[in-house]
């Protein structure tokens, strides 16, 4: 546990940069709006390869990765290409990219034609307040955790420990994971009674030598599914839902024509 009550001041120019920065990513050429489909590919051989509606050429999986072939000029000039995870093949219309899960592999087409991307407007979020921006502490206790994404599919997942903070004199706590430059929390808490999509991530900065670091919601954002039901995002854990109700970070998706 935690044993201060301090909120933190809000830099809010910082704030709208990073929620200006967020709407402009949503409908980038491989931002979430643009997501037209994933397909998975089982194929390991030309012979076997696959087709894909309003895609050309045929796809199989080979040396980690996922083969195009009979492909037009206008995706290689070879006819041929190969993607690994994290790559992209930028090409007519579309953005191509591949990932991997369990030892599968999927297509991932980026389409700037895209409804979700053209009917976008921006995304809602609360005014930033200097009383979601807390002090917290982080308490190492590695572990592996099982999640389930939008398909169904059970992923175990490596978490680093856990983020306490105190609101409201209660002490909280996130199961946390690791990333390149932070710690990240999949949450859920009561906010969704108000409309709120009803999980979010935020990410927290790595703590310095006594675990001390700062849990800020008012930089709250909300998962790709929630800008296109094609991601196959996980829901979090019971263990991450907070019984209080976050008015801070991003709300919900406006979008119409």
């Amino acid at each position: 546990m935690i044993n201060t009550l301090h909120a933190l001041p809000v830099n809010e120019t910082e704030w709208h940069a990073w929620h200006f920065s967020r709407n402009k990513d949503a409908i980038a050429r491989t931002g979430a709006t643009s997501l037209s489909t994933t397909h998975w590919v089982s194929a390991t051989s030309l012979k076997e390869a696959h087709t894909f509606p309003s895609l050309p050429g045929r796809w199989y999986h080979k040396g980690g990765g996922v083969v195009g072939a009979h492909l037009p000029p206008s995706f290689t000039t070879t006819g041929t290409v190969q993607l690994r995870p994290g790559e992209l093949l930028v090409a007519e219309d579309f953005t191509l990219t591949v990932i991997e899960r369990l030892g599968e592999f999927a297509l991932q087409v980026f389409d700037a034609r895209n409804p979700q991307r053209l009917e976008f407007q921006s995304i809602a979020a609360f005014p930033p307040s200097a009383k979601w921006r807390i002090e917290a502490r982080f308490f190492p206790e590695p572990d592996t955790v099982n999640i389930t994404a939008a398909d169904g599919v059970i992923v175990a997942i490596p978490t680093a420990g856990w983020v306490h903070f105190l609101k409201n004199r209660v002490d909280y706590r996130l199961r946390v994971t690791v990333q390149s430059k932070n710690l990240r929390a999949l949450f859920s808490d009561n906010s969704a009674t108000l409309g709120v999509y009803p999980h979010r991530f935020v990410d927290i900065p790595r703590p310095d030598f006594e675990g001390n670091t700062i849990i800020d919601f008012n930089r709250s954002y909300l998962p790709p599914k929630a800008l296109n039901q094609n991601f196959l995002c996980p829901a979090p854990s019971l263990n991450n839902h907070l019984n209080l109700t976050v008015e801070a970070g991003e709300k919900w998706v406006v979008a119409g024509n």
